[in-house]
């Protein structure tokens, strides 16, 4: 008869008891984590009191990212049905990759909100000469951007929107959209990117886990989405220019003080 292989748990330390339980928590392993449990010798507040540290310093966060979750939420309810699928399908899977697309979009739509922006605060009977001579400028960049450049550009949009104009209004319409969520990303990571960074800074660093096991833990599930939604841009943050710092020594006190 074969023999079944338990581990000798009660020989962990007190932070390896901690490390495996959070590990098991995030696996869901029910009979792992009732053996961590009972195979405790003693101290089993120490461990406990880990487990307690971890969620106080991810519920600080959580609660930050879920106002965010709120808002993300709502965009997409109502602003993003009103985007056409293949529009929104390039801009996950071609746009976002090209960095002087992105560039070139932002400058030409962004221009062009501006100009549709001071026009609307104009009074009426204003000069509006300086904004018609510029509205013609980034006319002519625009369309010098659907008819040169954009073809000279790794990752272009291939329209399938047959004739004129209506395939050429089809590619603005593209870039308008891939502008509008880019816009709406970016306000996003520029709150929830720098907290991300601080409090994976402290897993890594202090706790020694994955951030991601950690919110699979002890945050919610809203966030747990949120961050993974938002992984391709929070993957090109850079730690030393995008961290909260004053975020990161809060965690740290926080950790070090509860868990001491």
């Amino acid at each position: 008869m074969r023999k079944e292989f338990y581990k000798d748990y009660s020989r962990l330390s007190t932070y390896q008891r901690f490390w495996l339980m959070v590990i098991k928590l995030a696996r869901e392993d029910k009979a792992e984590v009732r053996r961590l449990v009972n195979s405790c010798p003693t101290g089993r507040d120490q461990y406990a009191k880990l487990l307690d540290a971890a969620r106080e310093c991810t519920l600080l966060i959580s609660l930050e990212m879920q106002v965010i979750v709120g808002h993300w939420e709502s965009f997409n309810t109502l602003v993003l049905p009103q985007l056409e699928a293949e529009h929104v399908e390039y801009f996950h899977t071609t746009f976002r990759d090209s960095p002087d697309r992105v560039e070139k979009t932002e400058v030409i739509v962004s221009a062009i909100e501006d100009l549709l922006t001071e026009s609307i605060e104009r009074a009426y009977g204003d000069d509006i000469e300086d904004l018609l001579e510029r509205g013609r400028e980034y006319t002519g960049r625009l369309t010098e951007f659907l008819f040169k450049e954009d073809s000279e550009m790794a990752g272009g949009y291939a329209s399938t929107v047959p004739g004129f104009p209506e395939g050429v209004v089809d590619r603005v319409n593209c870039m308008i959209t891939c502008y509008i969520l880019m816009t709406a990303r970016d306000m996003v990571v520029s709150v929830i990117g720098p907290l991300w960074l601080a409090y994976r800074s402290l897993c890594e660093s202090e706790i020694h886990l994955e951030p991601e096991i950690m919110l699979e833990v002890f945050a919610p599930q809203s966030v747990v989405d949120l961050v993974e939604q938002f992984r391709f841009e929070l993957d090109t943050l850079d730690p030393e220019l995008d961290t909260d710092e004053e975020a990161e020594a809060s965690l740290r006190r926080i950790w070090r003080i509860s868990s001491s």
